[in-house]
């Protein structure tokens, strides 16, 4: 039988940036980041399984979640995870105690979702992870929520998505950590916790929102935590992030130029500085930002080039740097290489034997030196088990019956190959 030898495909290069990043949201000390050729990625803390079924504990590199490419939209919350796919369907994982993934479970025995679990069979638009929470919008435009009925929440106690109100005019939504907000397509600001959406003064010209925050059509930047209050006097806004559950602000003007304030024990801000800011405050002289997601103390952002920049709070990897050290500046993070899958009849690299396999599969190196890691995927991409070590002799005795691809790490380059559990 020929082994199918899958190759890895290299997409980096200094000067494809702009080919990197679609779509990047922060959440509790992890990100999720959906690539331009649809792949999805997350790196930082992994309590629960919130990054993606059979991720260690947590990953300070940019790390592939399986090898689909259909991926579209991310959203990282508190301890669970929500993405949709090209074809606008909604799938989740993560912790699901109070039912916040949306698939009709709940509690203890149903305490963590590890695996892609699809929302029903409805389209969306978009949607925001919370805290135990969800809330999106479908492709008609009506409004659902799902997860912890908690009398300061916004979800409904429901495990399965429930339409709030009737109205199929919703355009944006945001969530904060104990309520949310939605802009409707005549401008329209609203907020609401478990009761029907209630409107946020009587302005209908307004374009982005975040938690607490919001955007007019006019460039004013408003604080909407309670009732409707300028921030500062400037007109050229554009963009504005603040994460559910952080205590800092980004926000990007319409020159290009980022800005900060609010807390910055961890360099969160990315001026230089630990100090806080009462006020909006210019991080670096750069004009290029076009992108930008305030973490939970660590901010995340993107420039015109498509370059991928993270600072702050770097306890669980999240910065993506391969560090765990805290940086009060900007640091750029390298594009990584997207694993795809490509049947190739031969390869003289190595083989693995025998194959199929019931307890043990061994590894014939031939002209590999040596081995730096070793991952098993099942057959939609998903990594099983990760294996940290130099070693020829993998044991598959637990696997389930199917078929499994093999992912060898080396110095110069890595290797893929199919191989079957029986």
């Amino acid at each position: 039988m020929k082994n199918i030898i899958l190759v890895i495909v290299l997409l980096f290069s200094s000067k494809e940036y702009s080919q990197c990043w679609q779509n990047i949201s922060t959440g509790d000390n992890y990100v999720l980041a959906v690539k331009s050729d649809g792949t999805l990625w997350a790196w930082g803390s992994n309590n629960y399984s919130k990054c993606g079924p059979s991720f260690q504990n947590y990953t300070n590199t940019p790390t592939q979640v399986g090898t689909e490419n259909n991926w579209k939209k991310s959203s990282a919350g508190f301890y669970h995870s929500m993405v949709t796919k090209t074809n606008d369907k909604l799938y989740g994982w993560g912790i699901n105690w109070e039912g916040e993934i949306g698939v009709g479970t709940s509690g203890l025995q149903y305490n963590i979702i590890n695996y892609y679990a699809q929302v029903g069979n409805y389209t969306w638009s978009a949607v925001a992870a919370g805290n135990n929470f969800t809330i999106a919008i479908k492709t008609d435009g009506t409004l659902w929520n799902w997860g912890d009925n908690n009398p300061t929440i916004t979800g409904d106690g429901t495990t399965v998505p429930t339409q709030i109100g009737i109205d199929n005019n919703w355009n944006k939504i945001a969530v904060g950590y104990y309520k949310s907000f939605g802009i409707k397509s005549d401008g329209t600001l609203w907020t609401w916790r478990p009761s029907s959406p209630t409107q946020i003064g009587n302005s209908n010209n307004w374009q982005v929102i975040t938690r607490n925050y919001a955007i007019k059509s006019d460039g004013t930047l408003w604080d909407i935590s309670s009732t409707p209050i300028q921030v500062g006097n400037d007109s050229d806004w554009v963009s504005v992030s603040k994460n559910f559950q952080g205590n800092h602000q980004l926000a990007l003007k319409s020159d290009g130029t980022l800005w900060a304030w609010g807390e910055n024990g961890y360099g969160e801000l990315g001026d230089g500085t630990n100090i806080n800011r009462a006020f909006p405050t210019q991080i670096g002289s750069n004009s290029n930002w076009s992108f930008i997601s305030a973490g939970q103390r660590y901010s995340v952002a993107l420039n015109s080039n498509g370059e991928l920049w993270t600072w702050g709070l770097n306890v669980y990897g999240q910065l993506g740097d391969g560090s765990f050290d805290n940086k009060n500046t900007p640091t750029l993070i390298n594009c990584p290489n997207t694993l795809g899958i490509h049947g190739v009849e031969s390869n003289n690299s190595f083989k693995i034997y025998p194959n199929p396999s019931r307890k043990i599969i061994n590894i014939d190196i031939n002209q590999i030196k040596s081995i730096n890691r070793i991952y098993i995927l099942n057959i939609t991409g998903q990594h099983i088990t990760e294996i940290e070590k130099n070693t020829t002799e993998i044991n598959i005795e637990k696997l389930e019956i199917g078929i499994y691809f093999i992912s060898i790490e080396t110095e110069n380059g890595n290797y893929i190959s199919k191989f079957i559990k029986n």
